[in-house]
């Protein structure tokens, strides 16, 4: 497995192995969820700080954090894909990247059985992290910045649906006649997030 690899399949990796912590199907899939867990989370960071440490010594030798980081051979080579999507100054990035994807992993995880702490963990999550890419906008250029950004708002706009599907505004939520939602909030949120899903299938 490449480094690209574990990087692009640790958001599966957290939820799917902290899911089987909760189900314990067998023993032996409960000890490969931890192994797989624990390895790819371990080297993440462990690499992340060691892209940390790269910066500061270059920072401290050239007063700037590119220099060793991208005139390096080996440093771009072997850490190279956990920075590059960044812009120079935004090289710690991942680290905050990794947080987000292991605490949201979480509560997908393990708060299945309270819909409402979910959403409004989930919620929280996702607007802290809309907020704080739509400061530091922390990719390379614009374009990439506005593409990640968008990604962060539907995220969140996800959740607002989510939130609302929950019933936490006692909203009526099924109706005697029918097992669909009723609610004329409820019908509206769910047509457009069915919607919108249909859209991004077909792209």
């Amino acid at each position: 497995m490449s480094r690209f690899q574990v990087l692009i399949g640790y958001p599966q990796i957290c939820i799917l192995c902290l899911w089987e912590l909760t189900q314990r199907d067998s023993a032996a899939e409960v000890v490969l969820a931890l192994f797989f867990l624990i390895s790819m989370t371990v080297a993440l960071f462990w690499a992340s700080l060691k892209v940390f440490r790269i910066a500061k010594r270059s920072v401290s030798m050239h007063k700037n954090p590119a220099y060793i980081l991208y005139s390096d051979p080996s440093a771009l080579n072997k850490w190279g894909f956990l920075y590059v999507q960044f812009r120079a100054t935004a090289y710690y990035f991942i680290m905050p990247m990794l947080g987000y994807i292991l605490v949201k992993s979480l509560f997908i995880a393990f708060a299945q059985n309270s819909g409402k702490t979910q959403a409004i963990a989930l919620l929280v999550i996702e607007a802290g992290f809309l907020i704080g890419v739509s400061i530091l906008r922390p990719w390379m250029d614009k374009k990439t910045n506005a593409f990640n950004i968008s990604i962060a708002a539907i995220n969140f706009l996800n959740v607002v649906f989510l939130l609302v599907f929950t019933a936490i505004f006692n909203q009526p939520v099924r109706s005697s006649m029918s097992q669909f939602p009723c609610s004329i909030l409820t019908k509206y949120l769910g047509h457009c997030y069915w919607r919108d899903g249909c859209h991004l299938l077909h792209l």
